[in-house]
């Protein structure tokens, strides 16, 4: 059945957030000479990641967003990778298994290619997502919730 779901639901990627997000570290890099290659580069490495969440995990997804201070405010990327930058990944189970955590971060973050560009991740149930964001919006701080990259379509 989560099959079929996910056939008339799919995961792709969040093309607005991945604009709100190539957007936000533009400030924090206006001394920053190599700012341009740099953030080519951090955007090649995150749709790599992208695109083995896509495909690896699809049916155990739900979405995928970029939280925390790089999302919220950019960051001066000649602090990588020293500086978080982190994503949530909400599952659609209700547990979150430590072995699901190995797997992703076996098949997903290792050998990225790069490193200079440390990924770090979170899992979340779909409910505990939720709540963070109903949180979130009653705090009036939404941006605190997360940048979508990955979503469900439809």
């Amino acid at each position: 059945m989560a099959h079929e779901h996910v056939a008339v639901n799919p995961l792709r990627v969040h093309k607005d957030g991945i604009a709100l997000l190539r957007d936000r570290p533009r400030d924090s890099n206006l001394a920053n000479p190599r700012f341009d290659p740099q953030q080519e580069r951090l955007f090649e490495v995150l749709h790599a990641a992208l695109r083995r969440l896509e495909t690896e995990f699809a049916d155990e997804i739900e979405k995928v967003v970029a939280v925390g201070d790089w999302a919220r405010y950019g960051m001066d990327l000649r602090n990588l990778p020293f500086d978080d930058v982190v994503r949530l990944i909400v599952l659609r189970q209700r547990e979150r298994p430590f072995s699901l955590y190995l797997q992703i971060a076996d098949r997903v973050f290792a050998d990225l290619g790069d490193d200079d560009i440390l990924f770090q991740f979170r899992l979340a149930t779909l409910e505990e997502w939720q709540a963070g964001a109903e949180s979130t919006r009653q705090r009036r701080v939404p941006d605190a919730a997360g940048i979508p990259l990955l979503a469900r379509t439809g």
